[in-house]
Formats: C-alpha cells, sequence, structure tokens
C-alpha cells in the first residue's frame, strides 16, 4: 500500500504540486485521469512492478477518504486504513503485481458510483540462454564475415553461425569450426603479437544486443562505440587511450593471451526477438560496399582492429580511421561509430561483421522495413504459438472460424455486435475447442484489441488477504484479464 502527506499548497507564492514516486526508474507512462476531485493513474518501476494511485487533485496528497475496499465488506470506512506507527492512515495507492498494465478506465455503474477497470496482460516468463545455446538465437539466424584486406568484398562468409554451432556468441580467436572452416582467427592472420591496436564497432546502434569482450573486460557494444569514437575524436595524438576508468583501450594480442583474455562478442539467445540484432541480406554486407544511410557494411554490426601506429590526431580525412555520420542515427546517439578509411587503409588489420540474415532485402531498400515487420510478425505467431500449443492444431480451420466471426451477419449488423446470436456463440465453441483461453490471441499478435466474451469479469473479490488484487475468475497467465477495482 502506498500512504501520503496531507501538505497544503499556498498558492499565493506557488504553482502547482510535484509528488516524487517511490521506486527506482518508476514512472507514468500513460495520461492521467481527473475525476472525482482525484488524479488518478498506474505507474510502472523499473523491476516491473506497477501501483495505481489517487491523488488529491489540489495537493498531489492524501485527502483524507477512502477509496479501496481493502476488507471487501462492501463499506469504504476505517477498517479500509491501514496502521503505521500506530496511527491509522488513509491508502493513497495499491501494488497491481508485474506485467503489462494499463491505465485505468472508468465506467459509471450507479449515481455516485464509479468501477475502475485496469487492463492487465502477464506473459509467461521464457528464460534467455546466453553462451552455449541449442539452435543459437531464437528466432532466425546470425551470419558472420571475416576478412583482412579491406576492399569490396570480405574474404569468408559462414551462413547460420549460432544454428550451425548451437552457440550466441562469436570469438576470434577461437571460430567454429576449429579447422578448415574459412572464417579467419584473429591470431592466425599474421598480426604481430607485440603490434598495439584499437578496436573499433561501427553500427552498434543498430544491434543493441550485443556485448563485446576485450582482454578480460566486457562492455555493451552501444558503449563501447561511443567511448571508442569519443576518445579517438579528442585524441592529441600523444596522451593515452584511457576508458573511464583509466585502463589502456590499446591492446596487443600477447598482452590479451597473458591475461587470459578474448575477443569477442555475445548476445542472448533473444537478441533477435528483442530487436537486438541488425536485419539486413548476405549480399550487401559481403560484397557490396555501397552505404546505406551513410553505414559502412550495410548496417551490420561491425569489428575492427586498427593498427595503434597508423592513428593520427583528431579527425583528418589522412587518418586510418573514419567515424561515421549516419542519416538514421538512433536517436540519443553521439555517433555512429568508427572504422577503417577506405583511402587510407595501412592500419586496417582485421573485420568481422554479424548481423540477422532474415531472408529480405538489404538495408535501406524501399521495401526494407516492411520486410522486416513482416518477418517479426511471423516469429511472434510463432513465440505465441509455443505458448498456446494448441493453435498449431488446427490452423487453417481456426483461421477460417476467425473469419466466420469477423464475417458474420445479424439483424443488428456484421461481427462482434452479434455476439448474443446462437450461430455466433457455436462458432466460439468451436474456437474454445481447439483454443480454450486464447481463441482470440491472434488477434492480439496483430494489435486489435478484442472483446473476450468468455473473459469479462464477474463476481470479483477486490483484494486478496495479501493485498494483491484479484485478477478475474478467467485469469490465466499470457492472457488479457480485467482487474475490477471497486
Amino acid at each position: 500500500m502506498i500512504v501520503s502527506s496531507d501538505n497544503g499548497i499556498d498558492w499565493s507564492t506557488k504553482n502547482g504540486w510535484v509528488v516524487d514516486l517511490g521506486s527506482t526508474g518508476e514512472r507514468l507512462t500513460g495520461n492521467p485521469q481527473l475525476r472525482g476531485k482525484r488524479l488518478q493513474f498506474v505507474t510502472h518501476d523499473a523491476a516491473g512492478a506497477n501501483w495505481f494511485l489517487q491523488l488529491n487533485w489540489l495537493t498531489g496528497g492524501d485527502s483524507h477518504q477512502v477509496f479501496f475496499d481493502l476488507d471487501s465488506d462492501g463499506d469504504l470506512d476505517d477498517s479500509d486504513k491501514i496502521t503505521i506507527a500506530s496511527i491509522l492512515r488513509t491508502p493513497v495507492g495499491f501494488f497491481l503485481g508485474t506485467g503489462n498494465v494499463s491505465q485505468p478506465a472508468f465506467a459509471r455503474v450507479a449515481g455516485g458510483h464509479d468501477t475502475v477497470l485496469i487492463n492487465g496482460l502477464v506473459l509467461p516468463f521464457i528464460e534467455s540462454c546466453t553462451g552455449d545455446c541449442i539452435g543459437g538465437l531464437q528466432g532466425g539466424h546470425v551470419d558472420v564475415d571475416t576478412d583482412t584486406i579491406l576492399g569490396d568484398s570480405t574474404n569468408s562468409h559462414q551462413h547460420e553461425y549460432d544454428d550451425s554451432y548451437d552457440v550466441t556468441f562469436m570469438d576470434y580467436y577461437d571460430l567454429q569450426p576449429p579447422d578448415g572452416g574459412g572464417l579467419e582467427h584473429v591470431d592466425e592472420v599474421g598480426i604481430p603479437v607485440t603490434s598495439e591496436f584499437v578496436v573499433v564497432l561501427a553500427n552498434a546502434d543498430l544491434s543493441p544486443g550485443g556485448v563485446i569482450t576485450v582482454g578480460t573486460k566486457q562492455w555493451n557494444v552501444v558503449d563501447y562505440q561511443e567511448l571508442v569514437q569519443q576518445r579517438l575524436e579528442a585524441w592529441d595524438g600523444v596522451s593515452p587511450l584511457l576508458d573511464d576508468n583509466g585502463v589502456s583501450l590499446v591492446y596487443t594480442l600477447a598482452d590479451i593471451a597473458t591475461a587470459g583474455g578474448t575477443l569477442q562478442i555475445s548476445f542472448d539467445d533473444r537478441a533477435i526477438t528483442d530487436g537486438g540484432l541488425h536485419p539486413t541480406a548476405t549480399g550487401c554486407v559481403k560484397g557490396q560496399l555501397t552505404i546505406s544511410n551513410g553505414r559502412w557494411r550495410n548496417g551490420a554490426l561491425n569489428f575492427q582492429l586498427i593498427d595503434k601506429s597508423s592513428i593520427l590526431a583528431g579527425t583528418s580525412a589522412a587518418n586510418s580511421w573514419v567515424a561515421q555520420n549516419p542519416t538514421d542515427l538512433v536517436p540519443g546517439m553521439t555517433g555512429g561509430g568508427v572504422h577503417a578509411n577506405l583511402a587510407n587503409p595501412a592500419g586496417f588489420l582485421y573485420e568481422s561483421t554479424l548481423f540477422w540474415h532474415y531472408g529480405g532485402p538489404c538495408y535501406g531498400e524501399p521495401d526494407w522495413a516492411d520486410s522486416v515487420a513482416e518477418v517479426r510478425q511471423e516469429m511472434m505467431v510463432m513465440q505465441l504459438s509455443e505458448i498456446f500449443p494448441n493453435y498449431e492444431k488446427k490452423t487453417d480451420e481456426i483461421d477460417q472460424l476467425l473469419s466466420d466471426l469477423e464475417n458474420y451477419v445479424c439483424d443488428l449488423g456484421i461481427g462482434n455486435i452479434c455476439r448474443f446470436e446462437n450461430g455466433y456463440k457455436s462458432i466460439e465453441m468451436q474456437l474454445d475447442a481447439y483454443l480454450g483461453d486464447y481463441q482470440f490471441f491472434l488477434q492480439h499478435v496483430n494489435g486489435n484489441v478484442t472483446t473476450l466474451t468468455t473473459g469479462v469479469a464477474a463476481e470479483v473479490t477486490d483484494m486478496d488477504q495479501d493485498l494483491n488484487p484479484s485478477l478475474g475468475p478467467n485469469f490465466a497467465t499470457g492472457r488479457r484479464s480485467w482487474i475490477d477495482i471497486r
């Protein structure tokens, strides 16, 4: 439960009020509602918790009115207050649980009586995997290229690297297969073990799910990309290149080996489904250096080693590296990363690209966005099919029944308005036989919110004994359900 102060406001000197939310990262993600002289809203915090608050609209605090029937006796009185430090306090908010929870919707049920409905979706938790994972990344696969001569085409390409070797990482000392695989290992391409180099990244903002390991230290790829670009652009040519902790950003193969470190990029197995890896096509990455939106290698996550001795101060065109300034830079980023300079490739030592080979056109082509959206749609259906296994049993029949409901005609009109007709109910019963409680999940995938005629809360207990709200008599993990808060 949440309680608040009742401090007044001197409107002769103040223009409004501010209230601090209680949890780390807690925020309001929708519009609040002003109703009954109370500002009413749901907040969400970084841990996934949700809170429903009703604050005095003039003070932002306690209005000394009871709003929540905590003991479920049908009355709003002192028995619905809580005792804190021997003082009876009126709750202004309470915990709704975790999951995706909407802002409140209000319904007038009688004169002077409102019902608050909050829509909640709790999906099953699916554990992620990092490292050695059967099947590699979920929902797709990673293609990997390596190169040792900066030019029109990468030297080597491995299709479905993660699927082929059941991994979600690429270790450049130990690329698979270990012998005769074609992908060049970083310690086998002739780089002298004592030569100093800087590891640079480009396009990390399009693949934010990656983690880079350099030596024994790890960074998110976006953080590392920004760090190195900022350091190179500000370098005076003399001072050491250091990270935020004063550790050198200059390495040698010998130093990495001595420290037991590596050069690696890794993901968890949900990187594709969570939007953490850039989708494009092999030809535009491997064989075409035509810049797309100002990006090297068609936006693929790009990993390079550049000889430290070739790096000059500043951002001169004669430098061995260039900074990208892509037209599609993700908001909040200061740059698109760094890669070797085609006009001065002498400092280039090694390159690798990683991307989601999704089966559609190249990044930047007119149909790219629509193609990616279509593949992601199919991916979502596949994921939900795992949650709702009955869906796969009679796909064609289910699609036809959904269509029959959508096009059902009665005297009142067409579709859901006919839901009380016996024929409409008969179709719903057939859907129930296939999908149980999840007969409308496909429509949810498409972004439509449908009225679940079998899932409307009836007599709902407002609060359980542990003060967690009831989720309704038809609640089940993975479906929308209404929380009735009287």
